[in-house]
């Protein structure tokens, strides 16, 4: 949906809070501060999408393709998302047929309402919009239906008839249906329709398959199916209509080869699914209810067939209130008998109070509520899947709503404009990899950094508020601290970290993912030495090297530091107890595939294999440290071993780095040998 059209009140660990205004104290709290990560699954991660561009080729001139705009097409794909979701719109058919085979479908590339025609221009649009995603990298996209087209809906109830006339400039590729009058009003699918509807949607899927090649992993058939009060293109649903029509989406699609396409019920805010859309007089009744009775077992209301109509659970979220209102989402879903489906948040953005980037709000103000919002959502519903909306809809010259990014014209090329919240969501997408990672939760004991507590606290007691995310293999975290206040804080001790050390990333005003800190993690143990006012820090750990990072390599066998000898006319290399010295300290930069470059603080030469003899290529042969050129006699492949320590081996000779005759004196000679697999082969990479 259009979430700036929405009328309605208004983040790995996500700890968020909404931004707090005014004068900024430099000065830090003195108290100690916690953050403990659970030791506790909460949901597997199994996907980040975006909504590209939300107009979907309605507006041609505010599309983007490769050709017209490959910075901002770069910028969008550039995210690292696995899924996008696509509209796919009532207005992609201009008919007024309802009879049509789901096989085939005939185009009219004009406006004209000519029987059983379809927009080619939209339909080229999908199908180059896929083309270009699966060229980008992404793997699964899904789609989801705004409205049926206007000849199967009508005005009052799914029997009544349709009796309105259109407008003749009635906006028919967005399936708003506007009268005659000029008045625009809320539709319902005909009763009678319901049938042409699935097989229009089926039909659609087939071309977009035949086109591209791509099956989409879910759909679903109505977006929103439960708003009233809407600015946008849509159609509102009843309960048993919505039953009606998911049993027979299902039946077709299965008749039709699509029998692995899951259908996502309902496609709207939790509060909508289960209650009332309460933005609208009277309210309507929700589709499934507070505790999904037709979708749970032994319960009297139990719908077999629905039930295995719907293949996952999707929600939106556009402010704090769109889900939790009234009760904990997890336990309707995951604890009262509900089916083990996947959840995925399919539309989530946040609110602001005017257009642009955060309203009146500052970008840094508008980055820590988005966040404080998203630690929310993930704490209080265990999502699979999550879908940012949306990434950019027009060229203007800002970044416009909540999108992450804008884009001006800048000597005839279009130009990225990136938002703060893009490079923190970048990180999060490109290091926590579907299907390797999964969320926790967090407790910390500043009020200030927890996100909502006290909102949630009569539903779910024991609710904190924040979120964390950990890779699969315990050698990873991510974390994102939003600190909504005016007051810096320092020492704040993080406990349950995985990994061997991490880096701190952060943005304030007036710096965007700088990075802050790097250091080693001790049992679990980080300390982050500031966290500023006002600020989103993200804090990446790991049991891998980072490029670009300076460390000292220490032998396991002896404990001595690798060090460039200073006083070595040859600048042999050697261990010797670490003391500090800049000749000890190594900074590591990626220069190829797994391939990096190790270059010694004090002189700025590079680790090297003496090419003296054989060109390098023998076993023995010393290291030493020399000008870089790029040869491969002076790149190594870093290779994790199953203990946590690493093997430096020689990209010239595939020789590992050894220290000769596991000698554990200081100034033992360093050289290239075979690989015994023996611990004077094996270094780790700590803070220096």
């Amino acid at each position: 949906m259009n979430f700036w059209n929405r009328t309605r009140s208004a983040s790995l660990c996500l700890f968020a809070g909404l931004s707090a205004l005014g004068t900024t104290n430099l000065t830090p709290k003195a108290q100690a501060i916690t953050l403990t990560i659970s030791s506790t699954k909460r949901s597997d991660i199994k996907g980040w999408g975006l909504v590209p561009s939300y107009y979907n080729g309605s507006r041609p001139e505010q599309n983007y393709t490769e050709q017209t705009k490959p910075l901002v097409s770069d910028a969008v794909y550039g995210v690292g998302q696995s899924f996008v979701r696509l509209e796919l719109s009532g207005g992609y058919y201009r008919s007024a047929d309802a009879a049509f085979s789901v096989n085939s479908i005939t185009f009219n590339t004009t406006n004209s309402n000519n029987p059983g025609s379809w927009a080619q221009d939209r339909m080229d649009y999908m199908v180059n919009e896929m083309n270009l995603a699966k060229s980008k990298g992404v793997s699964k996209y899904i789609l989801s239906s705004w409205s049926p087209p206007d000849a199967f809906k009508t005005v009052g109830t799914p029997t009544t008839p349709n009796t309105f006339t259109l407008a003749p400039d009635n906006p028919i590729r967005y399936g708003t249906t506007k009268l005659s009058t000029g008045e625009t009003i809320r539709t319902c699918l005909r009763q009678d329709r319901e049938a042409a509807y699935c097989n229009w949607y089926v039909a659609a899927m087939k071309y977009l398959i035949q086109q591209t090649g791509w099956t989409p992993t879910a759909i679903s058939i109505q977006n929103e199916p439960t708003m009233l009060s809407v600015g946008y293109s849509g159609c509102y649903w009843d309960a048993a209509q919505y039953y009606r029509v998911a049993k027979l989406m299902r039946s077709t699609m299965n008749a039709n080869g699509l029998s692995g396409v899951i259908i996502l019920g309902h496609d709207d805010t939790f509060r909508c699914t289960t209650s009332t859309d309460h933005s609208a007089s009277p309210a309507p009744a929700g589709i499934f209810g507070w505790t999904f009775p037709v979708l749970t077992p032994n319960n009297a209301n139990y719908d077999a067939t629905l039930a295995a109509a719907i293949g996952g659970y999707a929600f939106h979220s556009y402010d704090l209130g769109d889900q939790w209102g009234t009760t904990g989402g997890e336990y309707t879903v995951r604890t009262n008998g509900g089916p083990p489906r996947d959840i995925w948040m399919t539309e989530w953005n946040d609110h602001n109070e005017n257009s642009g980037d955060g309203g009146g709000m500052a970008d840094i103000d508008f980055t820590i509520k988005c966040f404080r919002h998203l630690a929310c959502d993930f704490v209080t519903m265990p999502y699979n899947y999550w879908c940012y909306w949306t990434a950019w809809t027009r060229e203007n010259g800002v970044v416009n709503g909540g999108e992450l990014l804008g884009s001006q014209n800048v000597g005839g090329v279009s130009q990225p404009i990136y938002s703060k919240k893009y490079p923190i969501f970048q990180k999060i997408y490109q290091t926590v990899k579907a299907g390797e990672w999964v969320s926790k939760t967090v407790a910390t004991d500043d009020v200030e950094l927890q996100s909502k507590k006290d909102q949630y606290q009569q539903y779910q007691p024991n609710l904190v508020s924040l979120i964390a995310f950990e890779k699969n293999d315990a050698t990873a975290s991510l974390l994102v601290i939003s600190n909504p206040s005016t007051t810096a804080r320092s020492g704040v001790v993080i406990s349950g970290l995985k990994g061997s050390s991490a880096v701190v990333y952060q943005t304030t005003a007036s710096q965007t993912m700088s990075q802050a800190q790097f250091g080693t993690i001790t049992s679990g143990q980080f300390t982050l030495t500031t966290l500023p006012a006002r600020s989103v820090v993200l804090v990446s750990s790991s049991s891998n090297i980072v490029s670009g990072n300076i460390y000292k390599i220490i032998a396991v066998h002896s404990n001595k530091a690798l060090e460039a000898n200073a006083n070595s006319t040859s600048d042999q290399v050697r261990q010797w107890t670490y003391n500090g010295g800049s000749n000890q300290k190594w900074k590591v930069e990626t220069v190829g595939t797994n391939i990096y470059k190790l270059t010694v603080q004090s002189s700025q030469k590079a680790l090297a294999i003496s090419t003296q003899t054989n060109n390098g290529l023998d076993a023995g042969c010393l290291t030493i440290s020399q000008s870089y050129t790029s040869a491969t006699n002076q790149q190594f492949r870093i290779e994790k071993m199953s203990d946590g320590n690493y093997k430096i081996v020689s990209n010239n000779s595939n020789f590992p780095l050894d220290v000769s005759g596991a000698n554990q004196n200081d100034g033992a000679t360093v050289v290239q040998w075979w690989d015994t697999s023996n611990t004077n082969q094996r270094w780790r990479f700590e803070t220096p």
